[in-house]
């Protein structure tokens, strides 16, 4: 059951005008819920056995409850100096009782300078340069952590049984330590931008740099000791960080020649993840440290770690009088096709010590830059509209299939084609066709090439789409003697994961 009541309050007087919005919404769920799975010991028994049910899912009902109680209050005087000032006060079952609630404010302050005097009287600033608005915000927003009842201890049924008294007996095995340390997470925004309106407005345009700081993130200690015969670990809290820091941009015009109107608008969002503050981290030495990107504290952490290729083996002469000993076997178990990696420690021995951060975000999350395009126009009643969208600065890495030969599983027919090969397959000596890839071999392929992580799997991505387009015509209230209606055609194009 959802509720929601809103009040609204709105007055102008002289060059003061005040808007005031207060309101309250609830949501209550109840998902009762039972489930056995099993297989009976033998045909014709109408019913499962403890021993013969593998599976128990019991959804004992609970109340699902939320609760928000909202306020915002709006004051501009003489459309130049605004302000808004803002709060929640959520709470959410997840959480135990004296730790289910928060409140969250935020602020913002903009100043129209354009709608000063002195702008306004100069014949170039007013007659060129229309809007331009300086603005700020900070503010806090609510982060609903963890999962639900974790205050309270559970049960995991047939987890292994025992012989007791001459029966045998299914045991079930307690969920872990309740824990009342978790509580809502907290996400302070910092952003500040400028928005500019040029020649009547046509020309149109923003800035914003932003910060983002993820408070409360859950983390396990490690420095309180538990006996393994407890057969579980410590709880998650409250305890790491994290930081979002960026730049956005927006840029449009729009303009019209007679009947015939147009528009064309950009914007891109750059962003970086920073590590934040974790719970008293550990480095066996210096090197671990740089390496771990997710656990020192101001480390940007995009990327990983890997070997730098710098070119292929093309010939076995060129393996034989390689310097560096790369396979740790003197160089014995490589073939041509197979990679060259760069010695960077120049040590003559290539191992992990030689691996490089030279990536954007691997296979995962968002890329660093985000764009997207919109165009459109419109005449005589037909309208036509396009948006693109695209990213840059991400990095795509061949796994599985893309990436080696599998015994189990058919190999790709792109990595087949751009391996290397035997010029006659039925010859070891007719010599090599080298490739984008290393020899295919089943079960002796070099783990130097095929499994370790190297620059020469990965691709750095940069991409535009079509995600939707729209054509439509609007037929006049004088063509059909009635109000005016609009027909179109729409075509949307979800990402494909």
């Amino acid at each position: 059951m959802t509720s929601n009541v809103q009040l609204d309050y709105e007055k102008t007087f002289d060059k003061h005008h005040v808007h005031m919005v207060t309101g309250m919404e609830t949501k209550s769920s109840n998902y009762p819920s039972v489930y056995f799975l099993g297989s009976q010991e033998a045909n014709g028994i109408p019913f499962l056995t403890t021993k013969s049910t593998t599976y128990v899912g019991d959804g004992i009902p609970f109340n699902q409850n939320r609760l928000g109680v909202l306020g915002r209050f709006n004051y501009d005087y003489d459309n130049k100096y605004i302000m808004e000032l803002s709060g929640r006060y959520d709470g959410s079952y997840f959480y135990k009782k004296g730790k289910r609630f928060g409140f969250f404010p935020s602020g913002s302050l903009a100043y129209r300078i354009s709608q000063e005097r002195f702008w306004k009287n100069n014949s170039f600033l007013s007659q060129k340069i229309d809007e331009v608005k300086l603005r700020g915000s900070y503010g806090v927003l609510g982060k609903e952590l963890g999962n639900a009842l974790t205050y309270i201890t559970g049960y995991n049924f047939n987890q292994g049984s025992a012989i007791l008294d001459g029966r045998d007996v299914v045991s079930s095995r307690i969920t872990g330590l309740a824990t009342d340390n978790i509580t809502w997470g907290r996400v302070y925004v910092l952003d500040l931008g400028v928005d500019i309106g040029l020649f009547n407005n046509r020309l149109t345009g923003g800035f914003d740099w932003f910060d983002r700081h993820q408070t409360g993130e859950l983390a396990s200690r490690y420095d309180v000791l538990l006996p393994n015969e407890i057969g579980f670990s410590l709880p998650a809290e409250n305890l790491n960080s994290d930081h979002t820091k960026g730049i956005e941009m927006h840029l449009g015009w729009k303009d019209n020649v007679r009947d015939f109107n147009y528009f064309v608008s950009g914007n891109f969002t750059f962003s970086r993840w920073i590590t934040g503050t974790r719970y008293k981290p550990r480095w066996a030495n210096s090197y671990d440290r740089f390496r771990d990107l997710w656990n020192t504290e101001g480390r940007f952490r995009d990327g990983s770690f890997q070997l730098v290729s710098v070119g292929q083996f093309q010939s076995w002469e060129q393996i034989a009088n390689h310097p560096v000993d790369q396979d740790h076997y003197g160089n014995t178990t490589i073939r041509p096709g197979d990679y060259i990696y760069q010695d960077t420690n120049h040590d003559g021995y290539i191992s992990d010590l030689d691996m490089e951060n030279v990536t954007y975000r691997v296979n995962g999350g968002t890329p660093w830059l985000n764009f997207a395009f919109q165009t459109g126009v419109n005449w005589k009643g037909f309208d036509f509209r396009a948006e693109f969208a695209g990213g840059s600065k991400f990095t795509y890495e061949q796994q599985w299939v893309m990436r080696y030969f599998d015994g189990n599983t058919n190999v790709s027919q792109y990595l087949a084609d751009n391996s290397t090969w035997y010029k006659d397959i039925w010859d070891k000596n007719s010599g090599f066709n080298i490739g984008k890839y290393p020899l295919l071999t089943k079960g002796v392929n070099n783990w130097m090439n095929t499994h370790w992580p190297n620059s020469n799997w990965q691709t750095n991505v940069t991409y535009m789409k079509l995600r939707n387009l729209e054509l439509g015509y609007t037929f006049s209230s004088q063509m059909l003697k009635k109000p005016r209606f609009r027909a179109y055609a729409y075509m949307y194009l979800p990402r494909i994961s």
